[in-house]
């Protein structure tokens, strides 16, 4: 009985300090959950600061945009009404028969349309030289990137010729090494006309070899050999196209 009792006793003063523990542990990741959501929070709204400082400034934009255009209205309103008074006192002085005052109104006129007219040439004369730059700025940029297009291309095709030549060369000096090699042991009697048909066929071969139609001079090439058995040029040929279809 004793040792139950001792038993419960150690079981209870395990249980109360592992209790602590398990709390503190609750405890640091509801504190490391709640700063999570306070740091989502926080990056929220700036988010929506953000936004909303850019509405703002949209806003802000337009409203400068509309006040310019009613500005640029009334302007124009009061430019055109202040002709329409020009024009009525104009009018009413023909009417008094005051022809001095008439000529007066006319030679300001005509200064005032003159200056304009000048005002205007020197404003249209501003724009297209600032086009003109604009335009040969805009042409120096893409004749310069044109030139450095032309540039990269040249270099590219200079690396692809020199590798080209280089697996041509290897090709080459495979081919020298197949032909010492492909000795031919015996032959037979060629029939008539088998050497023109054999440099026909030679030729075409070499032609589509050069296309790198390989496929093709692959079947001419077999049948130049048999034209001419054991052909070390034909062999060492087709050697090569077994190489080149296998890579």
């Amino acid at each position: 009985m004793k040792k139950i009792h001792l038993t419960l006793f150690l079981s209870l003063m395990l249980l109360a300090f592992t209790m602590p523990a398990q709390d503190a542990k609750s405890k640091e990741a509801a504190d490391k959950k709640a700063k999570q959501k306070a740091g989502m929070a926080a990056s929220k709204a700036e988010d929506e600061a953000a936004m909303k400082a850019e509405a703002e400034k949209e806003k802000e934009h337009r409203r400068k945009q509309e006040e310019g255009r009613k500005r640029s209205e009334a302007e124009d309103e009061a430019a055109m009404k202040a002709d329409a008074e020009k024009k009525k006192e104009h009018e009413r002085k023909q009417a008094e028969g005051l022809k001095k005052s008439q000529e007066e109104d006319e030679a300001a006129m005509k200064k005032e349309a003159e200056e304009e007219k000048a005002r205007r040439a020197e404003r249209d004369k501003e724009r297209a030289e600032k086009k003109e730059k604009q335009k040969a700025a805009e042409a120096a940029n893409k004749a310069e990137e044109a030139a450095q297009f032309r540039k990269e291309i040249d270099e590219m095709d200079a690396k692809e010729a020199e590798r080209e030549k280089k697996r041509a060369e290897a090709r080459h000096q495979e081919v020298m090494e197949d032909m010492k090699t492909a000795q031919p042991k015996t032959t037979t009697p060629k029939p008539i006309g088998a050497d023109d048909q054999y440099k026909k066929k030679i030729k075409q071969a070499d032609d589509l070899f050069k296309m790198k139609r390989y496929a093709e001079a692959k079947p001419v090439y077999e049948e130049a050999l048999s034209l001419k058995e054991k052909d070390p040029y034909c062999t060492a040929k087709l050697a090569e196209i077994e190489k080149l279809q296998k890579k």
